[in-house]
Protein backbone atom coordinates (compact mmCIF):
# COMPACT_ATOMS: atom_id res chain seq x y z
CA UNK A 1 0.00 0.00 0.00
CA UNK A 2 1.45 3.33 -1.02
CA UNK A 3 0.86 6.40 1.07
CA UNK A 4 1.48 9.91 -0.16
CA UNK A 5 3.59 11.71 2.41
CA UNK A 6 4.41 15.18 1.13
CA UNK A 7 6.97 15.02 -1.64
CA UNK A 8 8.05 11.42 -1.38
CA UNK A 9 11.32 10.66 -3.08
CA UNK A 10 11.71 7.91 -5.62
CA UNK A 11 13.82 5.96 -3.13
CA UNK A 12 11.10 6.11 -0.47
CA UNK A 13 8.51 4.92 -2.96
CA UNK A 14 10.80 2.06 -3.96
CA UNK A 15 11.10 1.01 -0.32
CA UNK A 16 7.34 0.94 -0.01
CA UNK A 17 7.06 -0.93 -3.31
CA UNK A 18 9.54 -3.50 -2.03
CA UNK A 19 7.02 -4.59 0.58
CA UNK A 20 4.27 -4.78 -2.02
CA UNK A 21 6.25 -6.21 -4.92
CA UNK A 22 7.82 -9.18 -3.25
CA UNK A 23 4.51 -11.00 -3.31
CA UNK A 24 2.09 -8.85 -5.24
CA UNK A 25 4.05 -8.17 -8.44
CA UNK A 26 4.08 -11.83 -9.38
CA UNK A 27 0.73 -12.83 -7.87
CA UNK A 28 -2.18 -13.81 -10.14
CA UNK A 29 -0.83 -11.97 -13.15
CA UNK A 30 0.09 -13.17 -16.57
CA UNK A 31 3.53 -12.65 -18.06
CA UNK A 32 2.57 -9.56 -20.09
CA UNK A 33 1.22 -7.78 -17.01
CA UNK A 34 4.34 -8.57 -15.00
CA UNK A 35 6.59 -7.36 -17.82
CA UNK A 36 4.64 -4.11 -18.08
CA UNK A 37 4.95 -3.58 -14.33
CA UNK A 38 8.69 -4.24 -14.31
CA UNK A 39 9.43 -2.03 -17.31
CA UNK A 40 7.37 0.81 -15.84
CA UNK A 41 9.03 0.50 -12.44
CA UNK A 42 12.49 0.86 -13.99
CA UNK A 43 11.40 4.18 -15.49
CA UNK A 44 10.55 3.41 -19.10
CA UNK A 45 7.47 5.39 -20.15
CA UNK A 46 4.77 3.46 -21.99
CA UNK A 47 4.51 6.08 -24.74
CA UNK A 48 7.80 5.23 -26.46
CA UNK A 49 8.19 2.43 -29.02
CA UNK A 50 11.01 0.85 -27.08
CA UNK A 51 8.62 0.05 -24.24
CA UNK A 52 6.60 -2.35 -26.40
CA UNK A 53 9.66 -3.75 -28.16
CA UNK A 54 11.39 -4.35 -24.82
CA UNK A 55 8.32 -6.09 -23.43
CA UNK A 56 8.10 -8.25 -26.57
CA UNK A 57 11.82 -9.06 -26.43
CA UNK A 58 11.69 -10.22 -22.82
CA UNK A 59 8.52 -12.19 -23.51
CA UNK A 60 10.14 -14.06 -26.42
CA UNK A 61 13.31 -14.78 -24.41
CA UNK A 62 11.25 -16.13 -21.50
CA UNK A 63 9.52 -18.47 -23.94
CA UNK A 64 12.77 -19.42 -25.73
CA UNK A 65 15.96 -18.74 -23.77
CA UNK A 66 18.12 -19.45 -26.83
CA UNK A 67 17.03 -16.11 -28.29
CA UNK A 68 19.02 -14.32 -25.56
CA UNK A 69 22.25 -15.22 -27.33
CA UNK A 70 20.93 -14.34 -30.79
CA UNK A 71 19.65 -10.79 -30.40
CA UNK A 72 20.70 -9.35 -33.76
CA UNK A 73 20.26 -12.53 -35.78
CA UNK A 74 16.93 -13.77 -34.42
CA UNK A 75 15.24 -11.70 -31.72
CA UNK A 76 15.30 -8.22 -33.27
CA UNK A 77 14.18 -9.48 -36.71
CA UNK A 78 11.34 -11.43 -35.04
CA UNK A 79 10.08 -8.34 -33.22
CA UNK A 80 10.58 -6.22 -36.34
CA UNK A 81 8.45 -8.56 -38.44
CA UNK A 82 5.69 -8.48 -35.81
CA UNK A 83 5.69 -4.66 -35.86
CA UNK A 84 6.37 -3.88 -39.55
CA UNK A 85 9.72 -2.21 -38.94
CA UNK A 86 13.42 -3.02 -39.28
CA UNK A 87 15.61 -4.92 -36.85
CA UNK A 88 17.93 -1.93 -36.48
CA UNK A 89 15.02 0.30 -35.44
CA UNK A 90 13.93 -2.27 -32.87
CA UNK A 91 17.46 -2.39 -31.44
CA UNK A 92 17.72 1.39 -31.33
CA UNK A 93 14.28 1.80 -29.71
CA UNK A 94 15.12 -0.77 -27.01
CA UNK A 95 18.47 0.92 -26.36
CA UNK A 96 16.68 4.27 -26.06
CA UNK A 97 14.09 2.83 -23.65
CA UNK A 98 16.80 1.40 -21.39
CA UNK A 99 18.68 4.70 -21.54
CA UNK A 100 15.54 6.64 -20.54
CA UNK A 101 15.10 4.37 -17.51
CA UNK A 102 18.78 4.71 -16.66
CA UNK A 103 18.72 8.51 -16.98
CA UNK A 104 15.63 8.67 -14.79
CA UNK A 105 17.69 6.96 -12.09
CA UNK A 106 15.21 4.14 -11.69
CA UNK A 107 17.26 1.25 -13.07
CA UNK A 108 18.27 0.35 -9.52
CA UNK A 109 14.62 -0.46 -8.81
CA UNK A 110 15.42 -3.87 -10.32
CA UNK A 111 17.51 -4.49 -7.22
CA UNK A 112 14.40 -4.04 -5.10
CA UNK A 113 12.17 -6.17 -7.31
CA UNK A 114 14.56 -9.10 -7.42
CA UNK A 115 15.98 -8.67 -3.94
CA UNK A 116 19.66 -8.49 -4.79
CA UNK A 117 22.26 -5.99 -5.95
CA UNK A 118 22.21 -6.17 -9.74
CA UNK A 119 22.79 -2.59 -10.84
CA UNK A 120 24.20 0.38 -9.03
CA UNK A 121 23.70 4.01 -9.99
CA UNK A 122 26.61 3.92 -12.45
CA UNK A 123 25.71 0.70 -14.27
CA UNK A 124 23.87 1.20 -17.53
CA UNK A 125 22.93 -2.25 -18.82
CA UNK A 126 23.20 -3.16 -22.46
CA UNK A 127 20.12 -4.40 -24.32
CA UNK A 128 21.23 -7.99 -23.95
CA UNK A 129 22.07 -7.67 -20.25
CA UNK A 130 18.72 -6.13 -19.40
CA UNK A 131 16.65 -8.55 -21.49
CA UNK A 132 18.54 -11.62 -20.28
CA UNK A 133 18.46 -10.55 -16.62
CA UNK A 134 14.71 -9.92 -16.46
CA UNK A 135 13.94 -13.01 -18.55
CA UNK A 136 16.16 -15.19 -16.38
CA UNK A 137 14.45 -14.01 -13.19
CA UNK A 138 11.03 -14.72 -14.68
CA UNK A 139 12.17 -18.15 -15.89
CA UNK A 140 13.38 -18.93 -12.37
CA UNK A 141 9.89 -18.03 -11.13
CA UNK A 142 8.44 -20.53 -13.62
CA UNK A 143 6.83 -18.17 -16.13
CA UNK A 144 8.26 -20.05 -19.11
CA UNK A 145 6.27 -23.14 -18.08
CA UNK A 146 2.86 -21.62 -17.44
CA UNK A 147 0.27 -22.25 -20.13
CA UNK A 148 -1.78 -19.07 -19.64
CA UNK A 149 1.05 -16.65 -20.43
Amino acid sequence: MLLYIGRATSYFIVLLLHIELKGFLFMNKNLEQILSDIITIVGVPANIKGYKYLRDAIYHVVKDINLASKLTKSLYPLIASENNTSASRVEKAIRHAIEVGYNAGKMTNLNTIFGLEIFNTYDKPSNGEFIALVADRLILKGYNLKENN
